[in-house]
């Protein structure tokens, strides 16, 4: 395929999935920059790729599995930049908007969405990403695997962890 074409291609991705594609990095990446960057990274990524995605087999979800092998492979060069010249990183956060209809239900559906994104923030990397892949990004467990490069079995065990972890953490907000 030539440049010119990939580059049409790569922009009507971006057209059709860039928006669940940025909420899947702001989740990932903790900080407004970093999520800006990825995205970037994975859309360069795209025109670089020799294959392509298959519009008929979860696009959104190839395109969230891309960015999720960046953000590993950036959190594993910062890990060997951390131990030689360690940085304190401030995250910053995301304000939700409120939707129209009851605000008191507004108010609560808001909170409970912020909760819900607190604690799966909070979890380690190892969790947080197939919880994102697989609940997000609307992949199965056989792609979050490939994606991540972990067997099935790794990829279930991580995923009721997680579970484990945010219903416990979410229980004390009862």
């Amino acid at each position: 395929m030539r440049s010119d074409e990939r580059a049409r291609d790569v922009e009507a991705l971006a057209r059709l999935w860039g928006g669940r594609l940025y909420a899947f990095c702001r989740r990932l990446a903790p900080s407004r920059a970093d999520a800006d960057d990825l995205y970037q990274q994975t859309f360069l990524r795209m025109l670089d790729m020799s294959g392509w995605v298959d519009e008929g087999n979860n696009p959104a979800g190839f395109l969230m599995a891309v960015a999720a092998r960046i953000w590993r492979d950036e959190q594993n060069k910062r890990a060997r930049r951390h131990r030689i010249a360690p940085v304190d990183p401030e995250p910053d956060r995301v304000e939700l908007a409120p939707d129209a209809g009851r605000t008191e239900q507004i108010v609560e559906d808001a909170m409970l969405r912020r909760q819900v994104q607190d604690s799966v923030c909070k979890l380690p990397d190892m969790l947080r990403m197939p919880v994102l892949l697989f609940y997000m990004g609307g992949l199965s467990v056989r792609e979050v695997a490939e994606a991540l490069h972990l067997p099935q079995g790794t990829v279930k065990t991580r995923l009721y962890q997680a579970r484990q972890q945010l219903k416990s953490e979410l229980e004390g907000y009862s």
